[in-house]
Parts: structure tokens; sequence; C-alpha cells
């Protein structure tokens, strides 16, 4: 079974996990959308200087969980920018 993620449960997950894992150095204004695109969990879309948008899947497993870890992988990857990739040091991130 899925379901949808609500806004308010994903913007709940970016501000906890900004908090926790990137000492809130993440923007706060960064726009989290859900998109319908099959075969992509998330993206991160935008020059993340000025504003940049995660998407994410509109789709999970049930317990969620899936969902989180799409999040903080897109979240990694806004740190990061304008790096991309998952190279060494995105990964080396993804194990922290």
């Amino acid at each position: 079974m899925k379901f949808n993620f609500s806004d308010r449960r994903l913007r709940r997950w970016f501000t906890t996990y900004n908090a926790r894992h990137f000492g809130n150095e993440l923007p706060s204004g960064t726009q989290l959308r859900f998109h319908h695109e099959p075969g992509y969990w998330g993206w991160v879309v935008g020059d993340c200087e000025e504003s940049c948008t995660v998407r994410m899947n509109h789709e999970c497993t049930p317990d969620s969980r899936v969902g989180r870890i799409y999040l903080l992988h897109e979240m990694v990857h806004l740190e990061q920018w304008p790096y991309g990739g998952h190279g060494p040091r995105f990964q080396a991130r993804m194990q922290e």
C-alpha cells in the first residue's frame, strides 16, 4: 500500500533534519514540491545560492522511511551545491 506525503509532514522533516544533520545551514526558504514523474524519487532544481526547490515523488512506502531517506539524500545535494553527483564526497556525507 502507498500513500501521499503531506506538505506539512515534508516541511517538518526538512526543518528537523536541517537542524539535526545540517546545523540549520540549508536555506529555510527552500521550496518543497511534489511531482508525479515515474522513476524519479527526488531532485534539486535551481540555483541554490538564490533559491531552489527540492522535488519529491508523491508516493512512498507506508512507513514513510523511504521518503525520509530520499529527502535526506536531496538535502545532501542541496548542502553540497554546486557539486553534483554521487561521488566519494557525497557518499561519505550520506554515511554520517
